[in-house]
């Protein structure tokens, strides 16, 4: 499968423009748009396809209750250190597919923290260990757990290189997307710059290089 690089690269050599960085960057963006628009249509007609996801983990930090002051619980909340990428907008009520412990315990979300509060008394549930979303933060409620694993599909791949120092995906790599969705992707970006389509210009072996694609330009 291309690299975002490589399609972008594809799409300036047949506007003659190979070697306008400037464009390249507008229509990797173009990608990424398109990306997120056909991967929320995908999601909700289909569900998520585990080639979507992208797994990482990061460590929390301690908090106390005036950074999160809807509920009581002080110093049992934790908190990622950094933001966490946003997910795909699509219908759902929880925003990534997996969060919990490296291992593979899940924890429960709530939209609210003042569930907290409410939830330690109902039966079968006290126990659980929450979690809510929150400005780009995941904030776990229990002073215990010192590291989380979260799994979802992205909204923006890129963003995620600084949360997996590069090990999720940078621009030289398969562009995340099965094979389908790149080629109707690929079309619609076509149409926009008024290229002709054919599908020699999507297969993948026709695919053009430069030197200056061989770096990960931001």
């Amino acid at each position: 499968m291309p690299s975002l690089n490589q399609l972008s690269s594809n799409v300036a050599h047949l506007l003659k423009h190979p070697f306008d960085s400037p464009l390249k960057e507008r229509i990797k963006d173009d990608y990424r748009n398109l990306r997120a628009l056909y991967l929320r249509r995908s999601i909700e007609k289909g569900g998520i396809d585990d080639v979507l996801k992208v797994s990482y983990e990061l460590p929390l930090i301690s908090v106390d209750k005036v950074d999160n002051c809807l509920t009581s619980v002080g110093c049992l909340i934790k908190r990622t250190e950094n933001p966490v990428g946003k997910p795909v907008r699509y219908k759902t009520d929880v925003p990534f597919t997996f969060v919990g412990t490296p291992d593979g315990f899940g924890f429960t979300y709530i939209k609210q923290p003042r569930e907290v509060d409410y939830r330690k008394y109902l039966k079968h549930v006290a126990d659980a260990i929450l979690y809510s979303y929150i400005n780009n933060y995941i904030y776990v409620y229990n002073d215990k757990i010192a590291n989380i694993r979260i799994d979802g599909v992205p909204e923006n791949p890129e963003f995620w290189i600084t949360i997996c120092n590069d090990s999720c995906y940078n621009d030289n790599m398969e562009f995340p997307l099965p094979r389908d969705i790149i080629f109707s992707i690929t079309t619609d970006i076509y149409k926009m710059y008024g290229v002709k389509i054919i599908e020699e210009n999507i297969d993948d072996s026709n695919i053009k290089m430069n030197v200056g694609d061989k770096e990960n330009v931001r």
